[in-house]
């Protein structure tokens, strides 16, 4: 019901205000949410590629706004089981995250929690990509922890992702 609405909404600020860069990409940031909710990955993809090609070029790679994007492309194409851009993606990213916000920012810890997941799901995942994997995410989880505590949602999510990555680990080694 919302996808009508948002790509109308999109259609008239690119129309109407064509030089409003800050409302369109909010614009089609929302739409690359509603499509992703409704499982439209490929037009997901699509417009949150054009959000984050936008919010680097105005507002700078190490921008906030630019890095999220960023984060959530990784993820989606997780999603998409795309693992190897995904990976690929994230590992550009990440220094650059790294030097804007630090180790332990949130979305810093995001990178590294999407990079070792893609790293270890991806069906052609040697056992050196999910001991990678492992790495990263503990250090993620350790991270977390100190910053975040124990008990919250992200931290939780962390832990999810290091005992997928074991699971994985263990399935590498037993075949």
């Amino acid at each position: 019901e919302a996808l009508p609405v948002l790509e109308t909404h999109l259609a008239l600020l690119r129309r109407v205000w064509p030089h409003n860069t800050k409302d369109i990409v909010g614009a089609q940031h929302n739409l690359a949410g509603a499509y992703w909710a409704s499982d439209c990955y490929e037009e997901a993809l699509g417009m949150l590629r054009a959000v984050h090609a936008t919010c680097s070029s105005v507002r700078g790679a190490s921008d906030e706004k630019t890095i999220t994007t960023g984060t959530n492309l990784v993820l989606l194409l997780t999603t998409m089981s795309r693992f190897s851009e995904a990976e690929l993606f994230a590992r550009a990213q990440r220094p650059v995250a790294l030097a804007a916000l630090g180790p332990d920012h949130n979305l810093t810890l995001c990178y590294d929690e999407h990079l070792a997941k893609a790293m270890a799901m991806n069906p052609e995942a040697t056992l050196d990509d999910v001991l990678d994997a492992g790495t990263i995410i503990q250090d993620a989880l350790q991270r977390r922890r100190r910053v975040f505590g124990p008990v919250h949602p992200k931290t939780q999510y962390c832990e999810i992702m290091r005992d997928k990555v074991r699971e994985r680990r263990a399935s590498l080694e037993s075949a």
